[in-house]
């Protein structure tokens, strides 16, 4: 016991001893390496490259070689080479490109050599920037190339061609001697084209056929891109597909939207708009406020939503006024299902028009906007979840529409909605929020459109009313991919001649042919 006690405590007094040993002492000097022969470039583009290059020598080992750019002394681009031995380095440093800078401005491109002990030499030199003045740029679009030559505006180039009405491509250009290339795409984000993007620019004419596409490549101004007008003001772009604008609007006043080709054919939500004498006239039904007016080229459809202020969709208030809005599942949605969301209340909640004092309503189209064998929503106090009107808080003496315990609205047992038929759903709150009454009654009828039914993405044809055909030619064990879900889902499938191996694929039983 005691030789292991001898033992223990010399360990402790050699452990103690090592602790007390010095830290090796890091070595640094002021003194960086002899830099010389210095050559750089004096004048670059934006996007383009910054040739420099310098001699070095120091007793020391050496560490690094940077390039640094500073536009108003922020460092913009940096290019670092790892130097081992003495000598000659050489290299080039990348500017970045922006747009709407000074066309010639200053920079500064400084030189920093640096030994393994931290001591650093630099030279600062000027250097100027301008755009670029390129022979051409290229409109990338489909795996086709267009070259866009320069026009008479300073920094703006153009091609004339075949497009369609909607083409997606990109831009590419070759800014400098080096073969530096910058891209322009779209960015969502930032509502316009931006530099280093290949993301499809949303270019759109009124027509397809021959017409100009332009671009600058100092201000990023490209064109066409469709200018709507509601009402003489500028809806904003949000994404390729739709535009909107926010609007005081008055009841049953008449407004005038301008720049949609073939919007006599487009779909208007019925509890908000109908049509005016004129071309682009819309007349607005609900009471009047503060509303965002969307154009929804996906899906050619004009809707609104009721707005608490410029930038906040409005909510139901305890007096009554405000917002309702309708949440739900697959078989509701507007202009039709295929614009459903399943429950995701951004993409798919719907804005009840406030068509009185406390009272708002909600029209569906049986087979268009909602399912009539089933359906399955609810009403909320904005456009998001949490406030809700819960089973106790609402009700109806409707015999076609039941009110779970949730508050879920659904078909009564043993109902369905006539085809075509046109139902309107309004909330009646004038005892309050927690006592609304629901009432639900068709207000007419009206023709089905053409089911969209497709095979392996080639559409059937419509054979009269209730059916539709299509002639392939099959081999046994294709697989066939149904297009138009809703049609398809649930239906009865010929076993004789099909076996289902999907919601939405079923595969060719007999032997080959037509």
């Amino acid at each position: 016991m005691k030789l292991s006690k001898y033992f223990i405590l010399a360990a402790a007094s050699l452990s103690w001893l090592a602790g007390c040993k010095d830290d090796p002492e890091l070595q640094t000097t002021d003194i960086g390496p002899e830099m010389t022969n210095v050559v750089v470039d004096e004048e670059a583009v934006y996007g383009g490259q910054v040739s420099f290059a310098a001699t070095l020598n120091d007793a020391l080992p050496l560490s690094t070689l940077k390039a640094q750019v500073l536009f108003d002394g922020d460092l913009v681009a940096e290019e670092v080479i790892r130097t081992k031995t003495n000598g000659t380095y050489e290299g080039t440093v990348t500017l970045p490109y922006y747009k709407n800078f000074p066309d010639g401005g200053d920079a500064e491109l400084v030189i920093v050599a640096q030994n393994t002990h931290f001591g650093l030499t630099q030279q600062t030199f000027p250097l100027t920037v301008y755009y670029p003045h390129p022979d051409k740029i290229v409109y990338l679009l489909g795996g086709q190339e267009y070259d866009m030559l320069p026009t008479e505006n300073a920094f703006e180039y153009a091609v004339t061609a075949e497009f369609p009405q909607k083409p997606k491509g990109y831009i590419r250009a070759i800014v400098d001697e080096l073969d530096s290339e910058v891209t322009f795409g779209y960015d969502t984000a930032a509502g316009g084209i931006v530099a280093g993007s290949t993301d499809a620019i949303p270019f759109t004419n009124s027509t397809a056929g021959e017409y100009t596409i332009s671009f600058n490549i100092r201000t990023f101004d490209g064109a066409p891109f469709t200018k709507l007008l509601f009402d003489g003001a500028e809806m904003t772009m949000i994404d390729s597909e739709t535009y909107s604008v926010v609007a005081t609007l008055s009841q049953n006043a008449t407004y005038t939207l301008e720049g949609i080709a073939g919007f006599a054919d487009w779909t208007l939500d019925a509890d908000f708009f109908e049509r005016g004498s004129e071309a682009g006239e819309v007349k607005f039904l609900p009471l009047g406020g503060l509303y965002k007016i969307t154009a929804d080229f996906a899906h050619s459809y004009l809707k609104a939503e009721a707005m608490k202020s410029a930038t906040e969709l409005a909510t139901l208030n305890e007096d009554g006024s405000g917002a309702i809005w309708a949440i739900g599942g697959m078989e509701v949605g507007k202009p039709t299902l295929q614009n459903a969301a399943s429950w995701n209340p951004e993409k798919g909640g719907l804005c009840l028009a406030r068509v009185a004092d406390k009272k708002y309503q909600i029209t569906f189209v049986a087979g268009v906007s909602i399912n009539a064998a089933k359906f399955d929503f609810k009403f909320f106090h904005q456009k998001s979840w949490g406030g809700e009107f819960g089973g106790s808080d609402i009700s109806t003496t409707s015999d076609l529409v039941a009110i779970n315990d949730s508050g879920n609205l659904g078909l009564a047992e043993g109902k369905t909605l006539d085809l075509g038929g046109i139902y309107r759903f309004t909330v009646d709150i004038t005892g309050g929020n927690k006592a609304a009454v629901l009432t639900v009654e068709k207000i007419g009828e009206q023709e089905l459109p053409a089911a969209d039914l497709r095979i392996d993405g080639v559409a059937m044809t419509q054979t009269d009313a209730d059916n539709y055909s299509i002639d392939l030619d099959l081999t046994q064990g294709q697989l066939l991919t149904l297009g138009g879900a809703d049609a398809y889902t649930p239906a009865w499938i010929n076993p004789d001649f099909f076996a289902e191996v999907s919601p939405s694929g079923i595969r060719f039983v007999p032997m080959n042919g037509k």
